[in-house]
């Protein structure tokens, strides 16, 4: 955790919010620039709740915190999330991004769990139900091997029993079965790949 700590930048107002911040290339000039990423971020938020339930949480509350601010102020009109900005401008760069967006909702339905706020439960939900309507028009032979939409499918289900979520988590999960059969990432041929 202490690597990961020490790489947070702080900024806002009283340096209350902090996130991690990556080197990207620019394809216009070919140099390089600093972007924000909200996936990076969940991620990191999902490891301080991780670790916060296993010894000293208090040496990570700052920097959850800290964390947590930026998450929530990544929320965009509709429930989604900004998934990129340029830093230190904050311009949002590219589109919406379902797997940053799974990775945030279950960051934020970790926060809920280890707070017990309902803005978190509330932040989650509502992110999530903004991804469906995308979600539920991707033909069945077209879904992505979307690990983190189905795990926030799953983390969603678990606490407002919402019949979409178990939907969308089947239709995912067999999604992800049928591309394996497909087009296995690494055929080992141990075994046989089912022609479909």
């Amino acid at each position: 955790a202490e690597p990961l700590i020490a790489r947070l930048r702080r900024f806002g107002k009283d340096k209350k919010m902090a996130c991690l911040i990556e080197e990207d290339e620019n394809q216009d000039t070919g140099g390089t620039w600093q972007v924000v990423r909200l996936g990076t971020n969940a991620l990191s938020t999902l490891a301080l709740c991780g670790l916060a339930t296993h010894g000293d949480a208090k040496r990570h509350d700052v920097p959850l915190a800290g964390l947590t601010r930026y998450l929530l102020a990544q929320r965009q009109a509709g429930g989604s999330f900004a998934t990129q900005r340029r830093w230190p401008e904050g311009t949002v760069i590219g589109g919406e991004d379902r797997t940053a967006g799974g990775i945030a909702v279950c960051a934020l339905v970790a926060l809920y769990e280890k707070t017990n706020e309902p803005l978190f439960w509330s932040m989650a939900s509502g992110a999530f139900q903004a991804m469906l309507p995308g979600a539920e028009k991707t033909p069945m032979g077209q879904l992505s091997n979307d690990a983190w939409f189905l795990r926030a499918a799953d983390v969603c289900f678990t606490y407002s029993r919402e019949p979409r979520c178990v939907v969308q988590a089947q239709r995912y999960a067999l999604g992800v079965v049928t591309q394996q059969d497909r087009r296995p990432d690494f055929p080992d041929m141990f075994g046989s790949v089912k022609r479909l």
